[in-house]
């Protein structure tokens, strides 16, 4: 079932002011939003996935290299 345009467009335009002003501290929410749409996204929509997939620092470390109470990794 598509989506109503107006519907989809509602949510890019959340997604992109979002993403201008707070994408650190709401990258997990933007890229959900992003992901609900089930439409073709346009260009400036998979840019915003793209970074949030590469550049975004959250996790700020990798939980599965690192060491647990004992000497054993997490995972």
């Amino acid at each position: 079932m598509r989506e109503t345009n107006g519907y989809v467009e509602l949510k890019l335009a959340v997604c992109r002011k979002a993403y201008s002003e707070t994408r650190h501290s709401c990258g997990k929410a933007i890229a959900d939003v992003l992901g609900s749409i089930k439409d073709k996204l346009p260009d400036d929509a998979v840019q915003m996935l793209d970074w949030l997939a590469t550049e975004h620092t959250d996790p700020d470390k990798e939980l599965w290299n690192e060491k647990a109470i004992g000497g054993q990794f997490y995972y």
